[in-house]
């Protein structure tokens, strides 16, 4: 599953691999690792009646895989987690929350990018 050795996935069009931009507000950007844009893209999508799936630290320190619904849940979310992940089942649970729950049109998926990818083969 990985993007390197699948042809079909590669920028062959010439559109931009990068972007950029900033939260404007300041206490979000403090808050927050790469300048604010998960939050501001996580809002975006839970306004319009979307899941986000992140990462976020347990009790324990562990750095667990789960998807919230509500803007009160946005905060956990944020920041950069330094170390290892299980993903455990998460990429399962995904895929039959996408499916049972009909989220398949608006949904923000925010992990390493070879894990982006092994969901859209997953959805397949």
């Amino acid at each position: 599953m990985c993007p390197l050795l699948e042809e079909s996935h590669t920028n062959k069009d010439n559109y931009p691999q990068a972007y950029a931009g900033i939260n404007l507000s300041h206490d979000v950007r403090m808050n927050s690792s790469s300048g604010g844009i998960f939050s501001l893209l996580a809002e975006e999508i839970l306004k319009n009646n979307g899941v986000v799936f992140g990462a976020r630290f347990d009790s324990q320190f562990n750095v667990v895989h789960a998807y919230f619904e509500s803007i009160k849940e946005l905060e956990k979310f944020r920041g950069s987690k330094y170390v290892q992940s299980d993903m455990g089942y998460a990429l399962k649970n995904v895929k039959e929350d996408l499916i049972n729950n009909n989220h398949c049109s608006n949904f923000f998926f925010v992990f390493a990018c070879i894990f982006c990818f092994s969901v859209l083969k997953c959805l397949e």
